[in-house]
């Protein structure tokens, strides 16, 4: 259950106030319980007590301290060379790392596991009839761009499919959809024993192989059409930002809606000499061949294909006309790699907390990339490094953290979320006991839109840090019911129960996972002058400094009933003769509840307790999150706990709603829907009844106390 946030950017780095305001009111209104205005407004009143003011003030002025070109150099330096997960460049730009993060005088540690990661060995794809043809399977170096030369670069390609050769027809299923293979169905046409021809988004790559399996397919190829991020939408590399027609895409399949990390160790960490899961037990591995290829290499098949012109919506941005295609087309696909345990690090730095050094505020990115990776991993880094150092610097100035900070920068994430998911594993003790939220920033910046999707009692929060920086006003907020959008917060939301926030300025992904994801690229087309960048640090840091001084946890929980009254709503449209009565009056609950507690606690922020009290009071506010799990997580993916949100397993990176109860109902098992049904009520009920407990508590607190003269 998450919020997003949305606007864009003007070329000067500045927020947009304008952007899309007229949609995103619309959409809040209707998702509303009441009916009227988004109770997501980021004009929320501002805190109250000195100290509060004291943290916004100062995280406004933290704000000021970033450096576009320290960012610049950063990203110029880990984007120098490919660094793919496992590999000895990768490991290289971890000691960098360990290195920077130690002059800024954190505590660094770097912490390794061997996880199963495939490296391609051999990748073929031949149109055997009605003529020969043999896709060339790499991208073209491009004029101006030495770093588009690379031989290291991985050639195109899925990780965690299966190895296979064979020969088939092929099928086109437009973006590999269930409702493509039902409309196929529909027409009479079946994948069955096919391989199926799909282009790139809308759904992920785990998404389209484990639908396509489903359907009978026996492999499947993933194109990148240049309708989702080539020359119909503008200037392609290595004049501009869009995905020329040789540019393919790699990524993984690995199926990250059963759950992220290692395939071979579920829920323990894979340290050396961990005990690994056989293949064959391996259940988040895609069980067919799969293979991304670039518009280039798709153009002479999709000529040659015949049968039926495709339905309405399903043509691409080829010169052509497509067709879904029959018998005529025969392929002869390969592929092979090498699956091995390989070594990854991950970076983790930590400045003990002054005050509430129990109380840890996590920040994180992912390091690897497929390639160079400046756009896709490099700006999330270099962001992450320069909030990091503007928070050091400010802690040797002599206004440190109160709470402890813990920065990580993630290995194997390109591959599922992979390093994150091992660390979470191990410290999942620590992290349930202390973790005050996790901001990923991840994404980093490919565009000039400005989205955050995270945890709805984290909203408020965000709103004042972005409504007290110079940088205009968001247009609105609304509620959206949104993946996290990187594999590296599934483990902490979904697996802990941990509040996310997904910080990025997002936008053409036409470059992102190509061998063309180039220094020169991030600088002259993707963000000249590195103002966005600048701008996401900002916020990140003014966020992140929010978290660690505010005197009380800022979490505002009436969102919480909110964002619940929109997906009960939302799941009873789609499932009208289930009797959500309960849910609906659970959230009403909630949302009362939070109001109540926050407005104690801001109140309470006025003159603050002894330090005792709000330690206790701030133990208990960072465990109501925690109660929005499920024992024993959901039935069919228990890897997952959060009875809220689950990556949906045909729609990831969506989410989907209530995912035990869903889970439950898609397999047709009414009494296991009627049990799950029952869990989240007691567990919604449970979360109530903390939420009013709290409320009472700091009520208290702020109540005028009775002069003896009144007794």
């Amino acid at each position: 259950m998450l919020i997003e946030v949305a606007c864009s950017s003007s070329d000067d780095g500045s927020l947009n106030p304008e952007a899309g305001a007229g949609d995103l009111e619309q959409k809040a209104a209707l998702q509303t319980p009441d009916g009227g205005k988004p109770p997501l407004s980021t004009k929320e009143k501002p805190p109250q007590g000195p100290e509060d003011r004291a943290a916004a003030e100062f995280a406004a002025i933290l704000a000021q301290d970033v450096r576009p070109a320290r960012i610049a150099d950063i990203l110029k330096e880990i984007s120098a060379a490919p660094h793919p997960a496992g590999s000895a460049a990768n490991a290289g730009l971890s000691r960098y790392l360990v290195q920077l993060f130690q002059e800024l005088g954190y505590q660094v540690e770097e912490q390794h596991y061997e996880v199963l990661l495939p490296y391609p060995v051999e990748t073929e794809l031949e149109m055997v009839e009605p003529f020969a043809f043999a896709a060339a399977l790499r991208e073209p170096a491009l004029s101006g761009d030495f770093d588009t030369t690379e031989s290291a670069v991985h050639p195109p390609f899925l990780a965690y499919g299966a190895d296979a050769e064979f020969q088939a027809a092929v099928i086109y299923a437009n973006y590999g959809r269930i409702e493509d293979y039902r409309e196929l169905s529909e027409l009479g046409i079946s994948v069955k024993g096919k391989i199926v021809l799909v282009r790139r988004g809308v759904i992920d790559a785990a998404a389209k192989s484990g639908l396509a399996e489903s359907a009978g397919a026996l492999g499947m190829v993933v194109y990148a059409d240049p309708a989702e991020d080539g020359f119909p939408r503008g200037e392609v590399a290595p004049r501009g930002k869009y995905r020329p027609e040789g540019g393919a895409s790699r990524g993984s399949t690995l199926r990250l809606a059963l759950r992220a990390g290692d395939p071979g160790t579920p829920e323990q960490p894979s340290r050396a000499r961990a005990e690994h899961l056989s293949y064959d037990q391996m259940e988040t591995l895609c069980q067919i061949p799969s293979l991304s290829i670039s518009a280039a290499d798709a153009k002479p098949i999709l000529e040659s294909m015949k049968g039926p012109a495709v339905p309405t919506g399903w043509q691409g941005a080829l010169p052509l006309t497509y067709h879904l295609g029959g018998k005529e087309v025969l392929l002869s696909l390969k592929v092979k790699c090498d699956y091995r345990l390989r070594k990854v690090t991950n970076v983790v730095a930590l400045w003990p907390g002054l005050e509430r050094s129990d109380e840890r505020v996590l920040v994180g990115s992912h390091r690897d990339a497929w390639g160079h990776g400046a756009i896709a991993a490099g700006t999330g880094t270099a962001v992450m490094m320069e909030v990091a150092r503007v928070l050091a610097e400010r802690a040797r100035a002599g206004s440190p953290p109160k709470r402890t900070l813990v920065f990580a920068s993630w290995d194997a994430s390109t591959f599922g979320g992979l390093g994150a998911a091992e660390w979470a594993e191990q410290e999942r003790a620590t992290l349930m006991a202390e973790a005050v939220a996790y901001i990923d920033l991840g994404n980093g910046v490919f565009g000039n839109t400005f989205r955050s999707r995270g945890t709805p009692s984290l909203a408020t929060a965000l709103g004042e840090v972005i409504n007290s920086l110079s940088l205009g006003k968001l247009s609105s907020s609304t509620l959206e019911f949104h993946g996290a959008q990187s594999p590296d917060a599934l483990a902490f939301q979904g697996h802990l129960c941990i509040p996310i926030l997904n910080l990025e300025f997002g936008g053409s992904e036409g470059l992102r996972g190509s061998k063309y994801d180039t220094f020169r690229a991030a600088e002259r087309f993707v963000d000249p002058g590195f103002k966005n960048c600048a701008t996401l640090a900002r916020i990140a840091a003014a966020l992140v400094s929010r978290l660690a001084l505010a005197p009380w946890i800022p979490y505002d929980f009436r969102r919480s009933g909110t964002a619940i009254a929109v997906a009960t709503r939302q799941l009873a449209k789609r499932r009208p003769e289930l009797d959500l009565s309960e849910f609906t009056e659970l959230s009403l609950q909630i949302r009362t509840a939070g109001q109540r507690l926050d407005r104690a606690r801001r109140t309470a922020a006025l003159k603050l307790p002894p330090s005792n009290t709000v330690g206790a009071l701030n133990k208990r506010l960072l465990a109501a999150e925690r109660l929005l799990g499920l024992e024993g997580g959901n039935p069919l993916r228990p890897w997952y706990r959060h009875l809220l949100t689950a990556p949906d397993p045909d729609r990831s990176p969506a989410v989907e709603l209530f995912p035990s109860l869903e889970d439950a109902l898609r397999a047709a098992d009414q009494d296991g829907a009627q049990r799950e049904a029952t869990r989240i009520t007691t567990a919604l009920r449970r979360f109530a009844t903390h939420l009013e407990a709290l409320a009472l508590s700091f009520e208290g607190l702020v109540a005028p106390t009775k002069s003896s003269d009144d007794s």
